[in-house]
């Protein structure tokens, strides 16, 4: 089974959370950032530590949801419980944190969201990362919607709990793992396993290192290991060797003691650190000192092909000077190593396509060596070695003693300096547990067939629903009611009364093209084709109406970012703005992945090419600028600011005056009717034009009680399926003008 393929197919096609996990050496790190690379969906990384995020690409939990310190019970405790500033609830959690707008934005655009390193995430922070999202997003699903990817190897090193917070948390959980939560004991992921190892080729080695994994280590095995114990071993004499140890102090002091020891002279070389670098996030230690013939690690990837060292890859000093290092490999080859630049990111949101884009904050420059006598297994994680010396006395922690034997790529360069003991290379039997939940080949099939066949139709249900949108619209109409008649807003309110009722009858007909959308999903698979065919026309349709109004509110915004005292009013504009675009990249998108199907191609971001249709489509709503050069002739541009001085409710106004009816004024002015009667209902709120034409007064005593509040009202679907269609969405329109103009009067 191709499992790195599955998950791509997991993500693009589906909106399954998932668990990838696989023996150190399968990858999972290469996979994270292909996945990056070839997802359509709006994607951010994240981690539980600095250096994981770092490491990643990413940013940390705790900065990307503002996750406080301390131990989170999902629930309130009884009144008079005492606790102190380190245990969080959800009322308290709340009260505290204040996310910015630009990070709500942020995480409401978010569809998928990485997790690396997921065997040091705990429990509780789990869930309140699912309260987090389920607030912010209005939405009760599991993270609220967002598709999660779990990734990490739980057989390595655990989360860190203490013994005072596990107190706490045992009346809670059963452990302290993630999937102890209880948002995924109640939702679990599909559990994906990488099976084929990379970092090592020897079959009993790699038996050995399953077995290990897996909590069974037979006679033979420990004999194995046995046999490879050396106490004596002095790996500073050997050239090429590491010493893994479980400690720092050890590690720090084996090291300190080698370069001490060297007769060469000692050179320094500084970090350069730009920007927002907290020292939590220092990838190595900001001084560097060398001398010719110290032992040193690369701790970076060679980005050149072919490649030369890896991450892990030991070398000893060749020739130093105040602003160059030059190493030899064992291969006796000489490099002189360049400087390297860490980045501290944090994640903006596009403003054309909404989605997260990385912005660097902060930057780290150095050699990306480190003296190399000795490490803790802890720092050698996702490190690669060909021969070390392991230092397997006082393991703490269950899966060390895994982490440390996994980093080597075979047996022949490994030493052990003590013998093996049980204790510690025992697995957690709950972990072993956990992964009997894993599904077979058979069953992944099923799973991604049945959950792209949902994912597929609920994305096109979505992308066709503007409820929510004639929602907001409506309720900024609303809100000039209570503007003075001199403030700077009260001046647009016509305009975005148009709008709003332009947007009801878009919302209008996408409701009635949803439920024939709804009719082909329960057809067989073979009428995807149908499917796409119906899309793409009702893409076709749409994208005019919603063009005019995304270019009249681009012109409008234009016109407002430049008066004074009009801050909170641009703001709200901006909001519509971005609700409107988050509207069309749905279709553009939808349109694009039907396609990208129906070809046999991939969903990804690179061939749907949906952000580069956003920013085109963006352009040309773009307001011109004085500046720019104009095709009308000086007459037709005196004509056009002569139309431009009546609002076109007010042109309709005319034409009903002149004695004509809706479908000749439609007619005549190449609108559909149903805009025409948009403009009625506007007229009638306003005042000005009389209701009783319009309004059945016998059917007024059974309306009004929906209208009590006509203020609250945004949704005219709401009425509409209160009242079980008994009345059309033109009559409910007209009806709530009247009853506004009512309250008004």
């Amino acid at each position: 089974m191709d499992t790195k393929a599955y998950v791509l197919d997991f993500i693009n096609r589906t909106d399954c959370n998932l668990f990838l996990t696989g023996n150190a050496g399968t990858g999972k790190t290469t996979l994270l950032k292909h996945i990056i690379d070839h997802t359509h969906k709006n994607c951010i990384v994240a981690a539980p530590t600095g250096i994981a995020a770092l490491n990643a690409g990413g940013v940390t939990l705790h900065s990307l949801l503002q996750l406080p310190p301390g131990t989170f019970i999902p629930y309130e405790l009884p009144k008079g419980s005492s606790v102190d500033a380190s245990i969080h609830t959800p009322a308290s959690y709340f009260r505290q944190s204040r996310l910015h707008a630009s990070k709500r934005k942020l995480l409401q655009n978010m569809e998928l969201l990485i997790i690396d390193e997921v065997s040091m995430l705990r429990a509780d922070t789990l869930d309140l990362i699912d309260l987090v999202l389920r607030r912010v997003r209005s939405n009760p699903r599991p993270f609220g919607g967002v598709q999660m990817l779990f990734i990490g190897d739980l057989m390595q090193l655990p989360p860190v709990v203490k013994v005072h917070e596990w107190e706490r948390m045992a009346d809670v959980y059963p452990g302290v793992f993630f999937f102890h939560s209880m948002v995924i004991r109640q939702h679990p992921p599909l559990y994906l396993e990488l099976e084929k190892i990379y970092r090592q080729t020897d079959a009993r080695f790699m038996s050995l290192l399953n077995h290990l994994r897996h909590n069974r280590l037979p006679a033979e095995d420990l004999a194995y290991l046995t046999e490879r114990v050396h106490p004596a071993f002095d790996s500073i004499r050997h050239e090429g060797f590491i010493t893994l140890t479980t400690h720092n102090h050890k590690a720090e002091q084996i090291n300190r003691r080698a370069l001490a020891a060297l007769p060469a002279e000692s050179h320094t070389y500084k970090a350069a650190v730009k920007g927002d670098f907290p020292e939590n996030l220092f990838p190595l230690d900001p001084v560097l000192e060398l001398k010719v013939g110290a032992r040193v690690m690369f701790v970076r990837n060679d980005t050149r092909h072919p490649r030369r060292y890896y991450n892990g890859k030991i070398a000893v000093v060749h020739a130093l000077t105040a602003s160059s290092v030059v190493v030899r490999l064992d291969s006796g080859e000489c490099i002189d190593v360049e400087t390297h630049e860490w980045t501290n990111v944090r994640y903006t949101v596009n403003s054309e396509t909404n989605a997260p884009e990385q912005e660097v904050i902060g930057s780290f420059r150095l050699f990306p060596l480190r003296t190399a006598w000795a490490i803790t297994v802890h720092k050698s994680q996702g490190l690669t070695f060909d021969r070390a010396a392991i230092d397997l006395e006082g393991v703490f922690v269950p899966g060390q003693a895994y982490v440390a034997l996994s980093r080597m790529t075979g047996p022949d360069g490994m030493v052990l300096l003590s013998p093996p003991e049980l204790h510690g290379l025992e697995t957690p039997q709950e972990l072993i547990d956990y992964a009997a939940s894993k599904q077979d080949e058979a069953a992944l099939q099923s799973t991604l067939h049945e959950h792209s066949r949902i994912y597929l139709r609920r994305q096109s249900d979505e992308a066709f629903d503007w409820q929510q949108l004639a929602g907001l619209w409506h309720k900024h109409s609303m809100s000039y009611r209570t503007e003075s008649a001199q403030s700077t807003k009260s001046h647009y309110g016509d305009r975005a009364a148009e709008q709003s009722a332009c947007i009801d009858e878009v919302a209008e007909v996408g409701a009635r093209f949803r439920r024939q959308l709804s009719r082909l999903w329960m057809q067989p698979d073979e009428n995807n084709g149908l499917l796409k065919e119906r899309i793409d026309k009702a893409v076709e349709y749409f994208m005019p109406p919603l063009t005019a109004i995304a270019s009249e509110l681009s012109a409008t915004l234009q016109e407002v970012s430049k008066l004074k005292k009009a801050k909170q009013f641009a703001k709200e504009l901006v909001e519509l703005q971005d609700s409107l675009h988050a509207a069309v990249h749905k279709l553009f998108r939808l349109r694009a992945i039907f396609g990208a199907l129906a070809a046999g191609q991939n969903l990804g971001q690179e061939r749907l090419g949906t952000d580069e249709q956003m920013s085109r489509w963006v352009q040309s709503i773009s307001p011109r600028t004085a500046e720019e050069p104009t095709a009308d002739s000086p007459k037709k541009t005196k004509e056009k600011k002569s139309r431009e001085k009546k609002s076109t409710h007010e042109i309709t106004l005319e034409l009903l005056h002149a004695g004509k009816s809706v479908s000749e004024i439609a007619a005549e002015r190449h609108l559909s009717p149903s805009t025409i009667e948009s403009h009625l209902a506007l007229l009638i709120e306003k005042g000005q034009l009389s209701p009783e034409p319009y309004i059945d007064p016998t059917i007024v005593h059974e309306l009004r009680p929906h209208f009590v509040h006509p203020s609250r009202i945004y949704e005219l679907k709401t009425l509409y399926d209160r009242l079980e269609g008994r009345y059309t969405y033109t009559q409910l329109r007209l009806y709530r003008a009247y009853f506004i103009l009512q309250e008004n009067h």
